[in-house]
């Protein structure tokens, strides 16, 4: 089993300078480490450029940061919580169509569609279908139906 995790993946970088200054080729080091030549020469190249002992792991690249403040962010939470009917829509049902809309209108931020789902984890809100039965249906009187009215229906 491979091991995981940045410590497990510095220990690999240096495993493979350190095989690499014994002379072992590039093909042979991947063999021996479980990863591919092109990887362990990308670790080698990394490692001449830095000049150091040690390759460090770069880590997760931050990205940009949000274009909706953290009270902003709070807002939408709260207008999200009072529900889609009283924002002027049909149904109360928030898709993330009618949440960049709302962005739009409230805060004049524009967003992809896409990034809609990022935005409603990072506010503590997950995906929920709606429900395709209807909650107005008595599953007593369909089963009446379907035991007394349906066999009288069907041809014999």
């Amino acid at each position: 089993m491979r091991l995981q995790g940045i410590e497990a993946q510095e220990y690999r970088f240096a495993l493979i300078v350190k095989l690499k200054s014994e002379g072992k080729s590039q093909q042979a080091i991947a063999s021996l480490i479980g990863c591919g030549q092109s990887w362990v020469s990308q670790v080698l190249k990394r490692y001449k450029a830095s000049g150091s002992q040690t390759v460090k792991v770069k880590g997760k690249a931050k990205g940009n940061p949000s274009r909706l403040s953290s009270a902003q962010l709070k807002l939408l939470q709260e207008i999200l919580l009072e529900g889609a009917l009283l924002h002027g829509f049909d149904t109360d049902y928030w898709s993330r169509e009618r949440i960049k809309a709302l962005i739009e209108g409230t805060f004049g931020i524009n967003y992809h569609v896409a990034h809609i789902s990022k935005l409603m984890q990072k506010i503590g809100f997950s995906l929920q279908k709606p429900k395709t039965r209807s909650y107005r249906k008595n599953q007593q009187d369909v089963d009446t139906w379907k035991e007394e009215k349906l066999p009288a229906l069907k041809k014999s």
